[in-house]
């Protein structure tokens, strides 16, 4: 079971959503350890500034009307009323902190608030008080506002009255108009049992409570009117106001947390497959590559980086198949051109083993030496043109000044233009201007070489010349001849290895200089321009010069 999980782990597809859940369970959970606690002092707070302003309210009641023995039973009879009301326990304690009254914790206490009109004297303005049977014990100080059923709205009626066990219906009282007081209110509704505070918790049909009670406290003190301390309240077990609101929290909490989970997970899930996907069709175009289909390309529709990386995979294909495509054609280039050398050398060399004349023989030698070296020269080329493609030539370049160069090239050259009755011209800036670039100055030398000679060799009569010309930032080198001049069809193929002209094909030459030449130039960030007529041409090389 290890190693499915591993692999599921290592793949960006199941990654990606797992990450995306686990960051939005790490922030739910964040959320939930800094919002409970902060829900929680809130309503904790809540609950002793009830409790406190309880007592308070309580104390200077009692510091009015001091506590006497005969009147605890009238104090415990209304604090009893106010515990259920309030829904908290209420101690009274004396100056040595002993109770002297104590409602006890207000689960037990039930009530019926609830009225309705007196039909046996309607004008009357009166109401019946109606609990329900053994429903109420000790009770009172109970409001009510104007009834809303008999016209009489907005007027304001109080109860004023303690009540014993009440054995049935029967026992119910009417009261009638006094002073409305400030107080709580009663409502006209069906006898209820009710035993609530402030969240109305417990309420039910059936008179069963289900309350949640703080165990904080509150003591406040009492005070006569001399400002002396008397005794002290003390209020405690109220309810737990913020408990179920909290569980509620916590519900959604925890609902939100799994929707937030479930949601980073889906939103993941869709977000790999769309990373995936491509990646995938990506792999499997490389892995076409790998078994020899080096056609194979991928898709670029995309806009993204995926798109962008499809793109350079496509361009490094292009020159992976164009360089293979190169090399295979240079093999087969080189094994041609090797072969024509090889086959002649052989045969000179058997003609010399089996020729008695040592005359013939001597020659036959001679022959296979000028196929010996043809070979050399023809390998040579191969080598420096491998080197200058791949860039493994030695890249010593320094900042030269061509017009040096040229001149100093153009001598052996120059020689042998006149030995075949050529003129060969030089031009080139003033004596003392220097035209500098950065060459690698022995490679560049054999590019003024080769020019050159290709030059003198393609032109049987005329001129042929050299120059050098600065144009801003470039430094262009040119040769330019009368000769033989290149075909148009011949043109596009010129600096392809082993590629050579209709019309030269009976003079001696590898097909690789023009190919050499080309490499060397592209290799120092220059290009090489040709033009060429029915008569004549003019090759330039274009390099960046320095300032």
């Amino acid at each position: 079971m290890t190693i499915p999980v591993m692999l599921l782990l290592r793949s960006i597809r199941w990654r990606l959503p797992l990450s995306y859940a686990a960051i939005a369970l790490l922030a739910t959970l964040a959320l939930g350890l800094v919002l409970m606690p902060i829900l929680r002092d809130y309503y904790l707070q809540r609950e002793q500034e009830a409790m406190s302003h309880l007592a308070t309210a309580i104390s200077l009641g009692i510091g009015q009307m001091p506590v006497q023995e005969d009147r605890l039973a009238a104090l415990q009879t209304q604090f009893n009323g106010v515990s259920f009301l309030t829904q908290t326990r209420i101690q009274i304690l004396d100056i040595d902190r002993k109770v002297i009254l104590d409602t006890g914790i207000p689960d037990a206490h039930q009530a019926v608030l609830s009225y309705s009109p007196d039909e046996s004297n309607p004008d009357a303005n009166t109401l019946r008080l109606m609990p329900s049977p053994g429903a109420v014990r000790d009770f009172a100080a109970m409001f009510y506002m104007g009834r809303r059923s008999d016209g009489a709205e907005g007027m304001t009626r109080v109860i004023r009255q303690t009540l014993g066990d009440i054995a049935d219906d029967s026992q119910t009282q009417v009261y009638g108009p006094v002073e409305p007081p400030q107080g709580r209110f009663a409502f006209p509704l069906p006898p209820i049992p009710f035993s609530a505070g402030v969240y109305a918790e417990g309420v039910d049909g059936k008179g069963s409570t289900t309350l949640r009670r703080s165990d904080q406290y509150f003591v406040g003190p009492i005070v006569d009117d001399s400002g002396m301390i008397i005794g002290y309240v003390q209020v405690s077990y109220g309810l737990a106001y913020g408990s179920a609101i909290l569980d509620r929290v916590m519900q959604g909490w925890l609902v939100a947390g799994a929707v937030a989970v479930a949601l980073a997970a889906s939103v993941g899930w869709f977000i790999s497959r769309s990373m995936s996907t491509p990646l995938l069709a990506l792999t499997d175009v490389t892995e076409r590559m790998a078994g020899g289909d080096l056609s194979a390309r991928a898709n670029t529709n995309r806009q993204d980086e995926i798109g962008a990386l499809a793109r350079s995979f496509n361009g490094m294909a292009g020159k992976v198949e164009g360089t293979v495509t190169t090399l295979r054609r240079f093999v087969g280039d080189a094994a041609h051109e090797l072969h024509t050398p090889l086959t002649a050398l052989n045969a000179n060399l058997e003609l010399a083993a089996s020729e008695p004349d040592d005359a013939k023989r001597v020659t036959f030698i001679e022959r296979a030496r000028e196929q010996l070296k043809r070979l050399e020269s023809l390998t040579m080329d191969l080598l420096d043109l491998s080197r200058f493609e791949s860039d493994r030539a030695d890249d010593k370049r320094v900042a030269t000044d061509l017009v040096r160069l040229a001149q100093e090239a153009s001598e052996v050259y120059a020689s042998r233009a006149e030995q075949r009755g050529l003129v060969f011209t030089l031009d080139i800036p003033p004596d003392g201007d220097e035209v500098v670039a950065r060459v690698n100055e022995g490679q560049f030398r054999r590019v003024v070489g080769n020019l050159l000679d290709n030059a003198i060799k393609f032109t049987p009569e005329g001129t042929v010349s050299i120059g050098l010309t600065r144009r801003e930032n470039t430094v262009e080198l040119w040769v330019k001849d009368t000769g033989i001049g290149i075909p148009a069809d011949d043109l596009p193929l010129l600096f392809s290895r082993f590629h050579r002209g209709r019309n030269v094909s009976a003079l001696p030459g590898s097909g690789l200089g023009l190919a050499i030449i080309k490499a060397i130039v592209e290799a120092h960030r220059g290009d090489v321009v040709v033009e060429s007529g029915a008569q004549g041409t003019r090759f330039a090389v274009r390099i960046p010069a320095v300032s």
